[in-house]
């Protein structure tokens, strides 16, 4: 059996020898100090992302988008306001942070409406349609799903044939809402599959409508 001395042991002491911890309380030399883990900066992050053409959110600067697709609208008061059609929206956006857009936007919903002509009996067809123009936000809630809303003016047409639909245009106030999934995103475009809704209340009555669009942006 091997003895260690008293000499062995304080030499190895002073010296600091691995596995001896220092009278400081400081850990042993030669021991790898545990240090917390580091997390990423979020903008190296996102920057890395845009570099690769990983880019989820919109990028700095001005963004112009166009949607458009089956729809409907529905009217109570307002005659002649209600069917099955289309709906567009057409925005402008510029960037409030990485997350959300500060947008004007013109969105619609347009149906044809038929009727008959109770002079000539003859099928006639006219384009109904309401229309908001508004300002407002469209904010990512995820890194491809995003919702946005706005408030503003709002407009009513009728180009009627009949005397039971007669040609008119009435104003009000409006706000449209949305939501949507972006299908594909690089560098400067954006394909996406959207919700649009649109609402709008007139001296005569409301009219809403909304539909489901297909959505290209250009940045």
């Amino acid at each position: 059996m091997i003895r260690v001395g008293p000499v062995a042991v304080g030499t190895a002491i002073l010296f600091g020898a691995p596995g001896f911890a220092a009278a400081d309380g400081s850990p042993p030399r030669g021991t790898a100090e545990a240090t917390p883990e580091a997390r990423p900066d979020p903008a190296a992050v996102a920057a890395g992302e845009e570099a690769n053409l990983v880019v989820r959110r919109p990028r700095t600067g001005f963004v112009f988008s166009v949607a458009g697709g089956p729809g409907f609208q529905a009217g109570v008061g307002v005659a002649a306001s209600t069917g099955t059609g289309g709906a567009a929206s057409l925005r402008v956006g510029h960037e409030a942070n990485r997350d959300t857009l500060l947008t004007l936007e013109l969105a619609a919903t347009i149906y044809t409406h038929r009727e008959t002509d109770p002079v000539s009996m003859t099928a006639v067809s006219s384009v109904h349609n309401s229309s908001v123009a508004c300002v407002g936000a469209q904010t990512w809630i995820r890194p491809s799903v995003w919702i946005r809303g706005g408030v503003g003016i709002a407009v009513f047409s009728r180009d009627g044939t009949t005397a039971a639909t007669q040609t008119r245009s009435l104003g009000g106030l409006g706000a449209v809402v949305g939501a949507g999934l972006d299908l594909f995103r690089s560098r400067r475009v954006a394909f996406d599959l959207e919700l649009v809704g649109v609402s709008a209340i007139y001296g005569d009555g409301m009219v809403v409508g909304g539909g489901l669009a297909v959505g290209a942006s250009l940045d």
